[in-house]
């Protein structure tokens, strides 16, 4: 009987090993050739005198900004901060945002879209499986532009992932759908990895969709919408870019910078702290020195020429941040 048992036991081991081994190389398959691809785009950067001479000389630009809060869900700070977090146990809300950018003559562009409520529900359960709280699915960017009568005719998207590209499915249902800009830099158009291509052939899918894609400069203006630039960020994934935009606020110059995931919590910014190993190396393969290059060029807008920045995953510093939700100037 015991050998009996141990030769079992040596095939169960077996199976598993061999298990293991598949998946390993599974993920291998997927893994490195992301990881080599995301080291060898590396677009160039512009200086931080470029980007504050170029939104300077803007003219046109937007003149009402706001956010929607699609869903949120609280979550550790080690989720999204390396180890060398000072403070980890600071409360922190992952939240899925669009931007709503206005002009004066009634033109709006949204900055990424969100999620639908069925995929804010995904989303949101894988994220309890690693230590989040449950999730709080707030809205979508279609019905609340819908609420309040409005469109966009526009949307420039951070990069490709589901989280902020899905909403969009939305605004173009149905045969009345409005068409709808979407600008992309070379990158964004050509560059993918098994975490955005499949977004950016449903992108491609949409029949409101009209993709246009940008000259590849270092500081893009956006056609059809004065003031908005977009700059190749790359690090987070090949297609990434870094949004800016000359706004005026009541008269104002108030030049914001939207980060898209360059980071997920604006302490990233704050103490130029990418986000946890096993993030980077097993769930979205990034490379680090790029976007440690990106993360100080965003602080030194910041700091230096007073640039806004939003982090489209920080709900804590957005509601601290001044900018209002979307809809509250325009009633119920």
């Amino acid at each position: 009987m015991v050998p009996r048992m141990a030769r079992a036991l040596k095939t169960v081991l077996l199976v598993v090993v061999i298990v293991l081994a598949l998946g390993l190389a599974a993920a291998a398959w997927f893994l490195v050739p992301a990881h080599l691809q995301i080291r060898s785009v590396h677009p160039p950067l512009p200086s931080p005198d470029v980007v504050r001479a170029r939104v300077a000389e803007a003219t046109g630009g937007p003149v009402k900004l706001s956010w929607i809060n699609t869903s949120s869900q609280a979550t550790p700070r080690s989720g999204v901060l390396g180890r060398a977090d000072p403070r980890p146990a600071l409360p922190y809300r992952l939240c899925h945002s669009s931007f709503v950018l206005e002009w004066e003559d009634g033109r709006t562009l949204l900055v990424d879209a969100g999620m639908t409520r069925e995929q804010a529900k995904s989303f949101g359960a894988a994220g309890e499986l690693v230590g989040g709280g449950p999730v709080d699915v707030n809205t979508t960017v279609a019905d609340e532009l819908s609420r309040h009568g409005d469109h966009a005719d526009g949307v420039v998207f951070t990069h490709l992932h589901v989280d902020h590209v899905d909403g969009v499915r939305e605004l173009c249902g149905g045969e009345s759908a409005r068409r709808l800009a979407v600008p992309l830099t070379p990158n964004q158009a050509r560059a993918h990895n098994y975490t955005t291509a499949g977004v950016f052939a449903t992108l491609q899918s949409l029949p409101c969709a009209e993709l246009r894609e940008l000259p590849d400069r270092e500081l893009a203006e956006l056609p059809g919408f004065p003031g908005v630039f977009v700059l190749q960020a790359a690090g987070h994934t090949p297609d990434s870019q870094v949004i800016v935009a000359a706004l005026r606020r009541d008269g104002q110059p108030t030049p914001v910078v939207f980060t898209g995931d360059v980071v997920n919590h604006i302490d990233g910014i704050n103490l130029d702290l990418g986000k946890p190993a096993v993030y980077s190396a097993l769930v979205v393969p990034e490379d680090d020195a790029r976007l440690g290059a990106v993360r100080r060029l965003i602080r030194s807008l910041r700091d230096e020429a007073g640039f806004a920045v939003l982090v489209s995953h920080d709900q804590i510093a957005l509601e601290a941040s001044g900018v209002p939700r979307y809809g509250d100037d325009r009633g119920s």
